[in-house]
């Protein structure tokens, strides 16, 4: 599954050598104080507010965050509209189509696929009201 290769790049993501992890200036005394503690928050969720790590999340996590959208180009399609219902609406889409251990002729077929199955959809799609959407979360 293509998802599972794709999944290797946020799993690795968040495995920095060292000196680039927290440069000097990055986080103030405090954040690094609470670093040393131990005392980080979780970072990413679900749309259901489960905390997931990165470095171990499933597929299915990954796509339950709105992180990764993979699948049939019906179930991208899906995954796109219900993320963009939960956000409010996406003024641009900037799309990784590669990542992990894809091969080149793997990324041209994701590319293509997208094009010609999802993205004439999601350009009769209407978006959501982002500022009705905001009143409602608010």
């Amino acid at each position: 599954m293509r998802g599972e290769q794709v999944a290797s790049y946020p799993r690795t993501s968040p495995i920095v050598f060292a000196p680039f992890r927290n440069p000097p200036g990055y986080f103030s005394v405090e954040d690094n104080m609470r670093l040393l503690r131990g005392e980080t928050p979780p970072r990413s969720y679900t749309k259901d507010r489960r905390v997931i790590d990165m470095r171990t999340a499933s597929v299915q996590e990954l796509i339950d965050a709105g992180i990764l959208f993979c699948g049939t180009p019906d179930q991208v399609y899906a995954q796109l509209v219900e993320f963009c219902e939960y956000c409010g609406g996406m003024g641009n889409l900037l799309m990784m189509a590669h990542g992990g251990e894809l091969t080149h002729a793997q990324t041209m077929d994701n590319l293509t696929l997208f094009a010609a199955e999802v993205l004439p959809r999601l350009k009769s799609y209407r978006q959501p009201d982002a500022e009705a959407a905001a009143v409602v979360a608010a």
